[in-house]
């Protein structure tokens, strides 16, 4: 049982480390003139912070992969 407390802990660790390494949040910038190959952002009301969030969360579930939910919804289909 320490054995695998020791390694829940490492593993708690590492993700908390990986998730803070996550986007560096940038001053924003807004480019009026029109021109092209620069980033604009709408004014949405949003943060920089709010936009990163939004821009590397996972989209999905992480309780069932998406293969498992097609092939489960192909079973319920034949019924």
């Amino acid at each position: 049982m320490k054995g695998i407390r020791k390694v829940m802990v490492l593993l708690v660790i590492a993700m908390a480390a990986i998730y803070c390494s996550g986007p560096s949040i940038e001053t924003e910038t807004t480019n009026t003139q029109g021109s092209t190959g620069k980033l604009v952002y709408l004014n949405q009301g949003w943060s920089a912070e709010d936009r990163a969030d939004f821009y590397w969360a996972p989209q999905g579930s992480a309780l069932l992969s998406y293969d498992i939910y097609v092939n489960r919804q192909h079973k319920v289909d034949k019924i």
